[in-house]
């Protein structure tokens, strides 16, 4: 085993300065996958899954337990845990096969030396041009219906994930939550709309792109769905931080710093099914912002919620993406711990996974600054793209 030697803490300074010795070094199981990252990975079995439900939406904190703040700094033992990563695919569960000395050599590496982020692009062959929780509005519920714009980018690099019986039946009787493409074959989304910690995995089957949606007969709920892309069901990897899969309890304060996931749809990340939303739907820049390009950047959220605002409510029926934007960042401000942003956008329920886009360097641009997770009175908050994300994002997807 390792040698436990006190660390600074789990943020950017931790995984980019201290030093971790070996003392022995134990033998490692065969791997089942190797990825292109050089990622191996054993598979643990038929992951445990969680009992259907509705709906998946943002967490909310209650008084109590945000009260807490408890310290984030432990030893390399306890930071390897926290971080080694835990992937499902198709049902099953995988676990990383890696030493807590390489395993933390790599996020300090890509902590030191990887790219602040990516940019956005749009789409390579575009598809084809279609012919409450209250708490959580502020004020006048001033969200925007985006019809048909969804299947246009950027809009169109929002997509919808679920967990229906009935698969692409979205909206009925499923768990939902929204992704976002930051790569051609890499999404964001947050960690527990695909597992519920105590549980087990949420299935979530179908996914899908540019989907708009209304009420065709308000008396029985009819609902008529116009997709630009395909939906698809299953063909994803997700991964997520072992801390998120380890929780003993919800809703804890720090317990959202664990709260991120990186989906991935090609087969660099095998076994997968080889696909690259992009070509079709483009994707989001995503960035490691600064405290002041926080502050000073105009921010939206894209994303389907499963509530609508009452005006729109005898018209569209959920999957429709909705909108709220353009804001000033100034209205955003950081915990003490800075790996959260607080916001006074709209969101409610299945916004969770949505990104938190910015306008960093040019007007009307779309970067990732933060991923939608979770609700406080009074606030709304977006866990922040900081180093540990980064580095997580960048070592488990094709980026």
């Amino acid at each position: 085993m390792l040698r436990s030697i006190p660390l600074c803490g789990v943020l950017s300074a931790t995984l980019a300065g201290c030093v971790t010795e070996e003392d022995v070094t134990e033998e490692l199981p065969t791997a089942d996958v190797v990825d292109v990252k050089g990622n191996a990975w054993r598979k643990r079995g038929p992951a445990r899954l969680a009992p259907f439900a509705h709906p998946r939406g943002e967490r909310a904190l209650d008084e109590e337990r945000a009260a807490e703040n408890d310290s984030l700094s432990m030893t390399d033992a306890e930071l390897a845990a926290k971080l080694r990563p835990v992937a499902y695919f198709d049902g099953d569960e995988y676990e990383l096969v890696a030493t807590d000395e390489e395993l933390l050599a790599r996020y300090r590496l890509l902590a030191s030396t990887a790219r602040m982020g990516g940019d956005p692009q749009a789409p390579i062959s575009p598809g084809p041009r279609p012919t409450g929780w209250l708490p959580t509005i502020f004020g006048d519920d001033d969200r925007l219906p985006l019809g048909y714009n969804v299947h246009y980018y950027p809009s169109s690099a929002v997509g919808v994930s679920e967990s229906s019986l009935y698969p692409p039946h979205f909206g009925i009787g499923s768990d939902q939550c929204t992704i976002t493409m930051i790569g051609p074959s890499t999404a964001i989304s947050a960690a527990h709309c695909f597992y519920e910690p105590g549980v087990g995995w949420d299935a979530t089957k179908s996914w899908a792109f540019g989907v708009t949606s209304w009420l065709t007969h308000e008396t029985n709920w009819s609902i008529d769905v116009t997709q630009a892309y395909p939906t698809y069901t299953g063909c994803y990897w997700v991964t997520v931080p072992g801390a998120w899969t380890t929780l003993q309890r919800q809703h804890n304060w720090n317990d959202v710093f664990w709260d991120f996931a990186v989906i991935e749809f090609s087969n660099s990340q095998a076994p997968t099914c080889n696909l690259f939303p992009c070509h079709s739907v483009g994707w989001y820049g995503w960035w490691t912002a600064s405290d002041d390009q926080i502050a000073r950047s105009n921010v939206r959220v894209n994303g389907y919620p499963l509530e609508i605002p009452t005006d729109y409510s005898r018209v569209y029926a959920w999957p429709t993406q909705f909108t709220q934007g353009d804001y000033p960042g100034s209205a955003f401000t950081n915990t003490a711990d800075n790996f959260l942003i607080f916001n006074h956008l709209d969101i409610t329920f299945a916004n969770s996974g949505s990104a938190l886009a910015q306008e960093l360097f040019a007007s009307g641009d779309r970067y990732a600054t933060g991923i939608i997770v979770a609700e406080y009175p009074h606030v709304n908050m977006a866990r922040r793209i900081d180093a540990t994300v980064r580095s997580f994002i960048l070592q488990y997807s094709a980026l």
